[in-house]
């Protein structure tokens, strides 16, 4: 099994453990499966994209002939929870999910609420943000000594309940992005266009956030000639970075770190964040949907990198880097 496998494995069993051990904590619920929970995604033969809205309908199903009271889910926002899990995504090598934790979600005040006998259903929506295998797991918590409670009402219903299911997210843009982007595209390259109105452009599709909003803005960043365009879509790109969508650019953002040319605020903000990822042993979460891990050799690059900049002639750049590696060292890096 792969190092990074191991840990992702290790890290998901932790986060089960940890939901096992606060299930301790919740009183079993003494009608014995009175309440299920099933996740459906709606409409999904149109094709599920990048950046496109997924609505999902969360049912409740009370088995029992009675309404239940359990927390207002509307007002607590613990009582469903959804996690999100993303596998073969472009630049990852395969592989399998590993167990979903839910780990204890913060719990809200609310009031209760009835749950009548038979189906319930609740809609969701959540926006996948990178292509690939896309598993959404869904929980419900109504933990003991509820903070929804009174003295004239208790909850009958406590304990946990969760469904998972799967869906593929298209590697290819939709229809309607695609033409956008490629209108957006054309805007920029147009001579004629102001650069006020390019920056702006620029800045909507930095907004959209997703994959493919990342490598609109790198290509950008590649044709554009130095200037302003070229400085905002490298800023665009770092804060995408750091969101988890522009992974693919991390090779680019190292050599960034060591321009002299490059923004100085832009240099010191790729030292903190390359560091903290190999303080992590090269791990990064894309969007809270996926796990990522940087190959070793990228990784060794990094490094030498902010071992080169730790000399550097600018003394600000120079002192980060120092303070980098001192926390790298501390760690056992």
């Amino acid at each position: 099994m792969k190092p990074f496998r191991i840990l992702f494995t290790v890290a998901s069993f932790a986060l089960v453990c940890l939901a096992g051990a606060l299930a301790g904590e919740d009183k079993k619920d003494e009608g014995q499966n009175s309440l299920k929970v099933a996740i459906e995604a709606v409409n999904v033969r149109a094709g599920v994209y990048v950046g496109k809205p997924l609505h999902l309908k969360v049912i409740l199903h009370n088995t029992t002939d009675k309404s239940l009271l359990i927390q207002d889910w509307e007002k607590c926002l613990h009582v469903i929870n959804l996690r999100l899990d993303t596998k073969d995504y472009p630049g990852q090598s395969g592989g399998r999910w590993g167990p979903i934790g839910f780990g204890r979600p913060r719990l809200w005040r609310g009031g209760l609420r009835s749950l009548p006998p038979g189906e319930t259903v609740v809609e969701r929506s959540i926006t996948p943000m990178i292509p690939g295998d896309l598993r959404i797991a869904v929980q419900v918590w109504c933990p003991a000594n509820v903070l929804g409670e009174t003295k004239e009402e208790k909850a009958s219903w406590q304990g946990k309940a969760q469904d998972h299911m799967g869906v593929f997210i298209s590697a290819e843009m939709s229809a309607e992005m695609k033409t956008r982007h490629e209108d957006c595209r054309a805007e920029i390259e147009r001579p004629t266009v102001p650069v006020e109105k390019k920056l702006e452009i620029l800045a909507a599709v930095a907004e959209e956030k997703h994959y493919f909003a990342a490598r609109f803005i790198r290509e950008t960043y590649d044709a554009a000639e130095p200037g302003r365009v070229k400085e905002a879509a490298l800023r665009h790109l770092v804060d995408l970075a750091m969101f988890g969508t522009a992974y693919e650019s991390f090779p680019l953002l190292v050599k960034v770190m060591e321009q002299d040319d490059a923004p100085q605020d832009i240099r010191l903000t790729l030292l903190g964040w390359i560091g903290e990822i190999l303080a992590r042993q090269g791990y990064q979460g894309l969007a809270e949907q996926a796990i990522h891990l940087y190959p070793a050799p990228l990784q060794e690059e990094a490094r030498q990198a902010i071992q080169r900049l730790a000399q550097d002639r600018n003394p600000f750049v120079a002192a980060k880097a120092q303070e980098v590696l001192k926390r790298l060292e501390g760690k056992g890096k």
